[in-house]
């Protein structure tokens, strides 16, 4: 991660994705707002071995316990929850689903 000036004296900071938000930890004591909407997959144990397990539950404690997490959606906030990591709060995509609905292909091409 590359340096960020002015870090030590930010109120909040506000992040992308676990990966950074696990990087910041280290370089920042103050809150840390997540917003997640990636893949939650590499958070989720695959028949780890007994050292890799534990690793990985470590990792997710230490986000729990350090991070405000917001997932985009209901289905990724499922996911984060199924992870272990429940969401502390689920915002809606910015599209409206029951206004913005797909429409035919071949009508729109022509």
């Amino acid at each position: 991660m590359a340096s960020l000036p002015g870090i030590a004296s930010a109120d909040v900071i506000h992040v992308q994705g676990l990966e950074d938000a696990e990087s910041l930890l280290t370089k920042f004591s103050g809150p840390l707002v997540v917003t997640h909407w990636g893949r939650v997959r590499r958070w989720r144990p695959r028949d780890p071995g007994p050292d890799d397990g534990q690793s990985l539950l470590h990792r997710i404690q230490r986000i729990r316990e350090s991070v405000k997490l917001v997932a985009i959606g209901a289905a990724q906030g499922e996911e984060l929850a199924a992870a272990g990591m429940p969401p502390a709060d689920v915002i809606p995509p910015g599209i409206d689903l029951q206004h913005f609905t797909p429409g035919d292909r071949a009508e729109a091409r022509r």
